[in-house]
């Protein structure tokens, strides 16, 4: 799928210096350094992301827009955190099924905007399943595609689905994968998982294909 994998090693949102904007500021720095000191043409990049890095994924990307800089060529996420809300009922349906902690999630999102009014978790910035009508646009006018991959029992289910299907009413090539009985990023856990996220990653940049697949 690429040919020098990169990962990003950037600040967590525990203390008052690191909460944000710092791991968009680290994610946009790692951008800056493949673009313009390796030379990497924006499109050959694919932004890969798990759960609090998908959300970082997709931070990025709407940073980067607003910037009116080029996006990445492909985003490829799995279990992408998408509403800091949260507001989901999944969050309830599947607690007995997911690892995903409610508790530890409400810490982490109060340690990471503890310099945002609360009001601000509505914002697609905070929650991206959240954007409003055409808030996606700007993927498909750039040509970047997009794949979600999320368990059918994980506790971010619904928050996925639904960005799913915001992006698609955005006009964005974007391909949605529901491993119908896995949990939290069952992409890194799940051999059979991972091998269908890998070969929808393959096909979507090979053929440019937007879809929605159950598995």
């Amino acid at each position: 799928m690429t040919d020098n994998p990169t990962g990003i090693c950037y600040r967590k949102c525990l203390s008052p210096s690191s909460s944000f904007p710092a791991p968009l500021f680290d994610a946009l720095s790692a951008y800056f350094h493949l673009t313009q000191a390796l030379h990497y043409p924006p499109s050959s990049i694919v932004l890969l992301g798990e759960s609090a890095g998908g959300h970082l994924s997709l931070l990025l990307s709407q940073y980067l827009h607003q910037l009116g800089l080029p996006q990445p060529g492909s985003i490829a996420l799995s279990s992408p955190w998408s509403d800091w809300s949260p507001s989901y009922p999944s969050y309830a349906e599947n607690e007995r099924y997911d690892s995903v902690c409610m508790p530890r999630l409400r810490g982490a999102v109060l340690s990471a905007t503890r310099y945002f009014e609360r009001e601000a978790l509505k914002s697609p910035w905070f929650s991206p399943s959240k954007a409003s009508p055409g808030h996606w646009t700007y993927l498909q006018e750039e040509g970047v595609g997009v794949y979600l991959q999320y368990g059918g029992r994980e506790a971010m289910r619904d928050e996925i689905a639904v960005l799913g299907e915001i992006m698609k009413r955005d006009g964005v090539r974007v391909r949605v994968r529901e491993d119908v009985n896995g949990v939290h990023t069952s992409a890194l856990t799940n051999g059979g998982a991972r091998k269908m996220f890998e070969k929808d990653l393959v096909e979507m940049l090979s053929d440019g294909d937007g879809a929605e697949d159950r598995a």
